[in-house]
This record gives structure tokens, C-alpha cells and sequence, in this order.
């Protein structure tokens, strides 16, 4: 596997504060969800989902963070919204997401699965809110261990495409038993 190609990157903390990349997951592994924007309904249940089964990841021994692209403030409120106090952070260039690849444009974000995506979350209790970062930015979430390897990666086809809980905790399973 190769390096994250993010490690020497900074994010902002909801105060504004820089943080390097590297430090979320210096001293374990770290199950970084980077959300489209801090107002979307798909990344309040995709952080809904992570949050729910924290302890679940911990137990593998590894940390949850949260990263989005909008303003430290739009974070504090995302992290009040969804209690992930302290794991939330935000990178208003999106030059990790960049880095990742992850994808953005009109085009990604309104793909066909959209409705299906969003019919599924609205039907779970999660709504849109004001738009808090780049709209057309998509997601995904990665896997990173101490070293700065990184295990896995999902990249979000569109809005609302993101991996299964269960997903990421085999991969933390996988990375205990090597």
C-alpha cells in the first residue's frame, strides 16, 4: 500500500486552527469521512452511521475524524449537529480531497443514483441544510495507519454514494490480523 498522499497537508480545526493531516492518525489508525459540505443531508447520514458505531472502530483500535470543505465555523456547527465534538475538521481549499482524487462538478453530483440516495436518507431522518462548503464536492473516506500507509480509500461516485460501516470495520479486522 501506498503513503496518504495527504499527510503534510493542513486542515483547520473549528477554530481556525491548522492542523497537519499526519497528527490525526500518528498514534493509531484513523478512519478519516470526508463530507461533501457541512449542510448536506447524505453527509449528516454518513456521519450519522460512523458515529453510531464509534466504539465498534475504537475496539479495532482505531479513531473516527471528520473532514469537510467549508468555513471552521460551518464545522463547530456540523460537529454540534451530528456530536462528533473535537473529530471534526475542516479544509475550505479541498486540496485533500484533490489529493485523494476525490471527485467534484455538476456532473458527479447529479447522477441518476441521486434520488435513490436521497429518497434513502430522507426517509431516515436526515435533511438538507443551508449549504456550508462546495455543493458540487463529493466525498468518500480512507483508512490510514500510524505510518501514514494508507489501507484503504472510497472515493464517492455522486451525492450520497459512501461505504458501509461494515465495510470499513472488515478492513480494520484485516489490518489487526496482519
Amino acid at each position: 500500500m501506498a503513503k496518504a498522499p495527504i499527510g503534510d497537508y493542513e486542515v483547520l480545526d473549528p477554530n481556525g486552527k491548522p492542523v497537519v493531516m499526519a497528527s490525526l492518525w500518528r498514534e493509531r489508525p484513523a478512519v478519516l469521512g470526508f463530507v461533501r459540505h457541512f449542510g448536506c443531508l447524505f453527509c449528516h447520514e454518513q456521519v450519522t452511521e460512523l458515529r453510531e458505531r464509534e466504539s465498534e472502530i475504537e475496539e479495532r483500535g482505531a479513531r473516527l475524524v471528520i473532514v469537510g470543505n467549508g468555513r471552521p465555523e460551518h464545522a463547530q456547527g456540523f460537529a454540534e449537529r451530528t456530536n462528533m465534538h473535537g473529530k471534526v475538521f475542516t479544509d475550505p481549499s479541498r486540496a485533500t480531497y484533490r489529493a485523494l482524487g476525490m471527485r467534484g462538478g455538476v456532473v458527479n453530483s447529479l447522477r441518476f443514483e441521486l434520488f435513490s440516495n436521497a429518497l434513502r436518507a430522507y426517509r431516515n431522518g436526515h435533511r438538507q441544510q443551508r449549504v456550508q462548503g462546495d455543493p458540487w464536492q463529493q466525498g468518500g473516506a480512507i483508512v490510514v495507519r500510524p505510518d501514514g500507509t494508507l489501507e484503504y480509500a472510497y472515493i464517492s461516485r455522486t451525492a450520497g454514494d459512501h461505504p458501509t460501516v461494515r465495510e470499513i470495520l472488515t478492513v480494520l479486522d484485516r489490518m489487526r490480523r496482519a
